[in-house]
């Protein structure tokens, strides 16, 4: 059986989200893989120099900017619309 790795992010939660729907209908459609889930920090925490430093994964520093709107196009950092 061939595997099949999806690989995801837990930054900004929808990445998990469509990786796990996505593996969901292969399975239900009884698709001919293994499906593994990969979370992508999980896999490269050891090069994550952020959290060296300060103890933070960068995936929840983003996380946190994402909740207070500090990220461009997301919450309250989007502009209003002039239309």
């Amino acid at each position: 059986m061939k595997i099949l790795d999806f690989i995801f992010f837990d930054a900004g939660g929808g990445h998990r989200a469509a990786a796990n729907a996505l593996r969901q209908v292969m399975e239900r459609q009884q698709r001919p893989f293994e499906i593994r889930m990969v979370n992508l920090q999980e896999l490269l925490d050891s090069l994550d120099v952020f959290r060296k430093v300060t103890g933070v994964r960068l995936e929840d520093v983003y996380n946190l900017m994402l909740k207070k709107g500090w990220t461009l196009g997301g919450g309250s950092s989007r502009p209003a619309c002039t239309c």
